[in-house]
């Protein structure tokens, strides 16, 4: 699929979990109402954690071409979903999974009746992993939108900053009025 910008509708949806949130965009025709396709951007987090608008702004500044906050931006990323040209493992699903489920800070009588559910529920999405096709670009988008390998701002598996890294920026209340929130 490719798309104009201004025809793709990003929002903050709820996941499969009851506290999660992502990213999700809808590619709309042009009468501005039809959903031709939707996808969600491949990070979740617990609740209203600013950590999902720094990464979708992250992605708009990125795709835009806009440097003006990209750097703290790109130098606070410490986690990205592996699954660039290949399955989510089960244990990346079930961390998934769990933070989805039962996030951080519950009780220890939470954790040891949220466990079982959360191999239940994990297991079934390994299983759709494995019933679904991995994702690819077509040979003229991957030439049209080939990334320099020293692309500094580029975050995947091999170029993230380290764990703990992620500050809220000073800045968080204007990336929420950015994105509207």
């Amino acid at each position: 699929m490719t798309a104009k910008w201004e025809n793709l509708h990003f929002f903050v949806g709820y996941g499969t979990g009851l506290t999660d949130r992502g990213v999700r965009c809808h590619h709309l025709a042009d009468d501005g109402e039809t959903v031709l396709e939707s996808f969600e951007l491949p990070l979740t987090t617990v609740g209203h954690d600013p950590y999902l608008l720094s990464f979708w702004e992250y992605v708009r500044l990125y795709m835009e071409g806009d440097e003006e906050d990209l750097e703290m931006l790109a130098s606070q990323l410490e986690e990205v979903v592996d699954v660039a040209e290949r399955r989510e493992t089960y244990g990346g699903g079930a961390q998934q999974t769990w933070e989805a489920m039962v996030g951080s800070g519950m009780s220890a009588v939470y954790v040891l009746f949220a466990t079982p559910l959360v191999h239940f529920f994990s297991f079934f999405r390994w299983l759709g992993q494995r019933t679904n096709k991995i994702p690819f670009w077509p040979a003229e988008v991957e030439a049209e939108c080939e990334i320099d390998p020293n692309d500094p701002y580029l975050r995947d598996r091999d170029h993230l900053a380290p764990k703990g890294a992620w500050k809220p920026p000073p800045e968080m209340e204007e990336l929420r009025r950015r994105v509207g929130r």
